[in-house]
């Protein structure tokens, strides 16, 4: 069973590389798959270090070196990370719909749950309306510039944003068209298969644990981590987070600490000790 949660989890990462393979190698088929595993996994390990914002700069260096094509390397940076998110959001108000049926969360933690998912939400129809005004955007972008020139009594040049922000929507013109759907398999396919690896484990530990408890305990962990952006990966908040969400709905103490800890080792300790190593290889084949 272990190793059945291996698989799955292999087949997770391999998801998100499929959607950087989709972005930027589409020409290439199995390759392209597994250098975009390979990317994301890596960036993965810079986030621990530097953050989203160092792993997005990341994905974008390595994609453009291969490509020398800036739209697919900003695009790959942010496209994961704005499909996680969403569907990270969805996974959450399917967990808090579940807890709110069974009586389990308290007054409190509804306000709290509720407060981070209205800061996420808020966040991407942030990004989804700069999607569908790039000149509000850019007016925006010139606002600041001035305001910051005035403030600090010199000139700023932001020509670089500029040109970041005209290769972003050059880039995703690619989800034009129902476009959108088809890059979101990547990502949703990557929720599907980590969900699997810890329900193997559940089945390990010797629990048949129900799918609305499985999901209201990950949803919420990982909400739960995301709110916690200044800790690295979320670790050890996702994890006790977890354990205790899954004991209130009924799972054995004992049980929710094994299958916790092996999914998160599987998932996220293992993968960002080997995105080490996945970052000499990327430097060694870069162009």
């Amino acid at each position: 069973l272990v190793w059945f949660a291996v698989i799955a989890q292999v087949f997770s990462y391999l998801s998100s590389g499929y959607l950087i393979k989709m972005i930027a190698y589409e020409k290439q088929r199995i390759l392209g798959v597994l250098r975009g595993t390979l990317i994301y996994i890596a960036g993965e390990s810079v986030a621990l270090a530097g953050g989203m914002a160092s792993s997005m700069a990341a994905t974008y260096y390595w994609v453009w070196s291969d490509n020398e094509d800036s739209s697919q390397g900003v695009l790959s940076g942010i496209l994961p990370f704005l499909y996680n998110s969403a569907a990270l959001i969805t996974v959450s108000i399917i967990g808090m719909i579940v807890l709110l049926f069974n009586h389990t969360l308290t007054l409190n933690q509804v306000y709290f749950y509720s407060l981070i998912l209205v800061v996420l939400i808020t966040g991407l129809l942030f990004i989804i309306y700069v999607l569908l005004h790039r000149d509000k955007f850019q007016k925006l972008i010139n606002y600041i510039e001035k305001k910051l020139s005035k403030i600090r009594k010199r000139d700023y040049d932001l020509t670089g944003i500029r040109t970041g922000i005209s290769n972003f929507y050059n880039g995703i013109k690619i989800l034009e068209n129902g476009g959108w759907i088809r890059y979101g398999t990547g990502p949703a396919f990557n929720v599907i298969f980590d969900m699997l690896t810890i329900y193997i484990f559940f089945i390990a530990a010797g629990f048949q644990i129900k799918l609305s408890v499985l999901v209201a305990g990950y949803g919420l962990a990982f909400l739960f981590g995301r709110s916690t952006f200044f800790i690295p990966g979320g670790s050890g908040v996702i994890e006790a987070g977890m354990v205790a969400i899954y004991t209130s709905l009924g799972v054995p103490n004992h049980i929710s600490v094994v299958a916790v800890l092996g999914y998160r080792f599987l998932s996220f300790w293992l993968p960002s000790i080997l995105g080490f190593g996945a970052m000499l290889y990327l430097k060694k084949t870069n162009k």
